[in-house]
């Protein structure tokens, strides 16, 4: 999707209906040049049982409810994208598998974000793909918000459980990072996007999107205040050589 010099809206609170509502609105006021991060989308709720997403959250409106919001970003022009993690592994989810965890040198799991752990790079795809697929199936979305996969240095993401394809190595690491970059690239292919953009920050490992022919075509640097932090965040843009 063309979203160079689009309105960016983040979505967190309220019901699927209020969603709809707003684009229908903001469509009236001729802005469909409109990209909607979704967030608290899942049927547990924000970062909680992934990858274990679908159905859509039933206290938000359900399955209809979103798909009925993704329909009218289609019709008007608009984007709608879902948050998506298949990296946080969450032991209330009920694909749980100890089996699919990253390894540390020293036999234990890897923390991430709140009580969830590592998913083993290797596994990433295995989640990650009828998923994807699901959601684009089942609800119609016509963008994707893909969090922290591509953001963490690969020396932090090394598995070391034996047998796994490169452990102990960040190639083991990287494989399976590109791999889901691929399916990425496949998904924008069946779309016919020519052309697509991302943004990432300085805090992130936004190194490999250069390695991979992305130009930055925007920069802007935020200070958090009371934090002693400034961050600087990037956006690219890519090509797909066979549709431009």
């Amino acid at each position: 999707a063309q979203i160079a010099g689009s309105m960016v809206m983040e979505f967190w609170y309220g019901h699927f209906d209020e969603l709809t509502e707003l684009l229908e609105q903001y469509h009236r006021y001729g802005m469909d040049n409109l990209v909607v991060l979704m967030h608290r989308w899942q049927n547990a709720g924000f970062d909680r049982k992934y990858p274990s997403v679908m159905p859509p959250s039933p206290s938000r409106g359900g399955l209809e409810s979103l798909r009925a919001a993704a329909a009218v970003a289609r019709r008007n022009g608009q984007t709608l994208a879902l948050h998506e993690n298949y990296k946080d592994f969450y032991p209330d989810s009920p694909q749980w598998n100890e089996a699919d965890l990253l390894v540390r040198h020293d036999g234990t799991y890897q923390d991430a974000w709140a009580d969830s752990k590592e998913l083993a790079p290797s596994k990433i795809r295995k989640y990650a793909e009828p998923m994807m697929n699901r959601i684009r199936r089942e609800i119609g979305t016509n963008g994707c918000f893909l969090d922290v996969h591509s953001t963490h240095l690969p020396w932090w993401r090394v598995d070391f459980r034996p047998g796994v394809p490169g452990a102990g190595t960040m190639r083991g690491t990287l494989l399976p990072t590109n791999r889901l970059w691929q399916l990425a690239m496949e998904y924008l292919r069946e779309k016919q996007s020519a052309r697509y953009f991302l943004w990432t920050d300085s805090d992130s490992d936004f190194g490999f999107y250069e390695h991979k022919g992305l130009q930055r075509i925007a920069a802007q640097a935020y200070d958090w205040g009371g934090h002693d932090v400034t961050e600087t965040y990037y956006v690219y843009a890519g090509e797909l050589p066979a549709l431009s």
